[in-house]
């Protein structure tokens, strides 16, 4: 049996929501699809790491602010690819058009 990746985020919310003490361990970890012992594992890792949420350092903080201008980036390109396709897609469609016409013996004004 593989062993499935589960975001961060998710193993957070899912030892808050163990820690706030409204449902038994049981119920949080089947509710995450995950064995008790996983559970316990994340929270004290969570406890124990705590203070890290206090304590980023300026090259953890630039190094997390690179990550997010990154994915900015990123969806920026995507976007501008998009919008290069189709303006490649309409370039082409004109350019056959162009070539219809002139094999009728139609003129193009320029």
């Amino acid at each position: 049996m593989t062993r499935k990746e589960i975001n961060p985020e998710i193993k957070a919310k899912a030892v808050l929501e163990l820690l706030s003490g409204e449902r038994m361990l049981s119920e949080v970890a089947s509710s995450y699809g995950v064995v008790p012992r996983t559970l316990e594992y994340w929270r004290k890792e969570f406890i124990e790491n705590a203070h890290r949420a206090f304590t980023l350092t300026k090259d953890e903080k630039a190094l997390e602010q690179a990550r997010k201008d990154a994915e900015i980036g990123e969806k920026l390109l995507i976007q501008k690819v998009g919008q290069l396709t189709m303006e490649l897609d309409w370039c082409k469609k004109k350019v056959a058009e162009a070539r219809f016409m002139g094999k009728k013996g139609t003129t193009i004004d320029r």
